[in-house]
């Protein structure tokens, strides 16, 4: 949730120590910035295994910062809040959290989180770090940034409140449960592409279920980069169809409009989250002729075809 500011596990991961298909075992260099050629570290990263098992990883580890700061703002429609979210990181500020909502979901799953009402499109900020005076100076100028394009300050405690209480969502009786259908399509685009992202992937979604299934979409833009952003389009259906066959045919029309509308918006088709089984049908839609510079590596590194069938698309 900190990406904004700290980046990804990418970032994060100095070297590794991994085992090829074939049984040799690799150290990549001491340090993740190097000339001694191609990084061999980031091969491995996000290849979720189809390259070979990560057996030792040595990763940064931070300390807790000394001091946090909050803000929440709202904004009357999606367009200026995407924009206050882009001047923000384009202008070498860096919020570690960044959550930008639409309206439906600020006044669904947030205003629940928060135990707040909020009827706009939401941005929760929040600014560390170990220096007070810098972690409030970031904070003014954000709000300045934020004011600037349209935003109306809201409570401070809404962000303090929503960090206290990010996790608790994921667990029972939040967390959804069948008979309902759920899941998230995660996707993460420029900032020259990312409204007209957020606009096709949500209208196809809606668009490939059926009134009577009574879905509902929350959609937020969870992390910020200095050159674009990323949303999750979280739908459920409240009770899916008591046909197994037809619950996943549904579940699958879904992913395949949300995912198929927001690659011919610009997007990329996953962000974090990952490809596994379910987003590889998509990846030639995604990487063109690079899917067989990927299979080449493949079949390169494992002739047997042994680690993980199918993964990410690949062929054996």
């Amino acid at each position: 949730m900190l990406s904004s500011k700290y980046g990804k596990i990418e970032d994060h991961v100095l070297s590794i120590e991994f085992v090829t298909p074939t049984g040799d075992l690799v150290h990549t260099p001491a340090v993740p910035r190097h000339a001694a050629g191609p990084e061999l570290t980031q091969l491995l990263m996000g290849a979720e295994g189809v390259f070979g098992i990560v057996t030792a990883v040595v990763v940064k580890l931070r300390k807790l910062p000394k001091r946090r700061a909050f803000a929440a703002f709202a904004f009357p429609n999606l367009r200026d809040g995407i924009e206050a979210g882009r001047v923000i990181m384009t202008s070498g500020l860096r919020p570690a959290v960044v959550r930008y909502y639409d309206q439906n979901a600020a006044s669904h799953s947030l205003a629940r989180a928060v135990e707040m009402p909020l009827e706009h499109n939401t941005m929760v900020l929040m600014f560390d770090g170990d220096y007070p005076e810098l972690v409030e100076l970031e904070a003014k100028l954000c709000k300045d940034i934020c004011l600037a394009h349209g935003g109306q300050e809201l409570d401070g405690r809404i962000g303090q409140t929503w960090w206290d209480k990010r996790y608790v969502f994921y667990y029972p009786p939040y967390a959804p449960e069948l008979p309902s259908i759920w899941g998230t399509v995660d996707v993460v685009a420029d900032f020259a592409h990312i409204q007209a992202v957020y606009h096709d992937t949500t209208a196809a979604i809606r668009a490939a279920v059926d009134a009577k299934w009574n879905l509902s979409l929350n959609t937020h833009f969870s992390h910020w980069y200095e050159w674009g952003s990323m949303i999750y389009a979280r739908m459920k259906i409240p009770t899916g169809p008591e046909n197994l066959s037809e619950a996943k045919a549904l579940h699958d029309a879904i992913f395949k409009a949300g995912v198929e509308a927001a690659l011919k918006a610009g997007a990329v088709l996953n962000d974090h989250h990952g490809v596994g089984m379910r987003l590889a049908p998509y990846m030639r839609d995604q990487y063109g002729v690079g899917m067989n510079l990927l299979n080449q590596i493949k079949r390169a590194l494992d002739p047997n075809a042994v680690l993980c069938p199918g993964k990410l698309g690949l062929n054996p």
